[in-house]
């Protein structure tokens, strides 16, 4: 998971951005205000400009690093199916907890309600299905593009070697430029918090219920605990592995993990802890870790999908009973796509809510509590690396021994 971090000076223009927008905001001032919301729309026309392009490059770029080669072939294998299971689990339980925290129940916002026009489901498979690769992206259908690049990413693994590589090549070099442009737009972060500020701090005068933002940190923290202490713990004990043994072993990857928010710079900590600490086979490990690195971001998947919710909710839009569950496929998709992608699962969840119509204001609100929530999600992510790869190790030894 790769991040754009802040420098001193981008640090420090945050905090005068936090308490110009504070300050703004108290006054309640309409000409103010305007400016502010002009502000907004800039940034989210921004990202709506790169959100569906990112989505769609993002998860080809993923796919494109899974090419079938045959001495790969069973280990990338496993390593696809723990890696989704375990994400998907994450993300049901963030709808788990999401269902019964319900943060944003109380949350009161200016903006029109919007229904989701997913409470058919026959209807929602069908619009699910892209029929026009243009239409997909001029009616911001996310669901589709997720389908499109999908099907289009996995079809490519089955060409030629020649034009499979021209393919790859091409995705990946729309993947990098947009990275580009949207480390741009990340870049002007802190010369638009004070704007998200000073509206979210006219509507908390206007009867927005602060406790919600508790109750979403506090979703996000349950959801992710759960997953770090019983889901993968259970999932090593299963194969008969140690959690305590494997938790010890990966302890200095852990802290590098936490410290500098990005699984990319901790991969070499996390390869001699799983080769050195848990005697796990180089030959594994060397395929396994840089592919779940890549893909495997189970405390990813469980911020996008509460994110994406509360913020859509807060801004009057209408879930259906299927929706629930259809975000919990979207979310991972969005967690496996998430690889390159500058402040990781924070950037994929606004390109959501951009792609969605939604106000992104909250994004700005939530961006303080993102930079310590991010340190525990890059943990969590490390150790879920840790674990499916000492179980595919575990798996090949069992393998070998039959």
């Amino acid at each position: 998971m790769h991040h754009s971090h802040f420098n001193k000076k981008q640090n420090i223009a945050l905090i005068i951005s936090l308490f110009l927008g504070v300050a703004l905001g108290m006054m309640q001032n309409d000409t103010i205000n305007i400016i502010a919301s002009y502000f907004i729309e800039a940034f989210v026309n921004l990202l709506k400009f790169i959100s569906l392009p990112i989505i769609f490059l993002s998860i080809n770029a993923a796919i494109s690093k899974l090419q079938d080669e045959n001495a790969f072939k069973n280990i990338l294998g496993r390593t696809i199916k723990y890696t989704l299971s375990t994400t998907l689990i994450a993300a049901f339980i963030a709808m788990i907890i999401y269902q019964i925290l319900s943060p944003a129940r109380n949350a009161v916002t200016t903006a029109v309600v919007h229904d989701s026009n997913l409470t058919n489901i026959g209807k929602y498979i069908i619009n699910i299905i892209p029929s026009n690769i243009v239409t997909i992206f001029a009616e911001n259908n996310v669901m589709a593009i997720t389908a499109a690049a999908l099907l289009i990413g996995l079809c490519s693994l089955f060409l030629e070697e020649k034009q499979r590589e021209i393919v790859h090549q091409t995705f990946d070099g729309f993947f990098a430029l947009f990275m580009k442009v949207a480390k741009f737009v990340i870049e002007l972060i802190p010369f638009v918090l004070w704007a998200f500020i000073t509206i979210f701090v006219k509507d908390i005068k206007s009867g927005f219920a602060v406790e919600t933002l508790l109750y979403y940190i506090l979703a996000i923290t349950l959801a992710n605990f759960i997953q770090a202490i019983v889901v993968l713990p259970l999932f090593l004990k299963t194969k008969g592995i140690s959690p305590l043994a494997t938790v010890k072993g990966m302890a200095p990857a852990l802290v590098t993990a936490f410290f500098s928010k990005s699984s990319s710079a901790t991969m070499p900590s996390t390869l001699h802890c799983v080769e050195n600490n848990l005697k796990v086979n180089p030959k594994i490990s060397s395929i396994t870790i840089p592919l779940c690195t890549t893909i495997n971001m189970n405390a990813c998947a469980a911020f996008i999908y509460i994110t994406v919710l509360f913020v859509a909710q807060s801004n009057g839009m209408v879930f259906a009973t299927a929706d629930y569950i259809t975000w919990i496929f979207l979310a991972t998709l969005a967690a496996i796509g998430n690889a390159g992608v500058p402040m990781g699962c924070f950037f994929m969840a606004s390109a959501y809510l951009a792609s969605m119509g939604v106000s992104t204001y909250l994004m700005g609100v939530i961006l303080p509590f993102y930079a310590i929530l991010d340190m525990f999600e890059t943990s969590i992510n490390v150790w879920s690396d840790a674990c499916v790869t000492t179980v595919i190790n575990r798996d090949d030894k069992i393998r070998q021994m039959a």
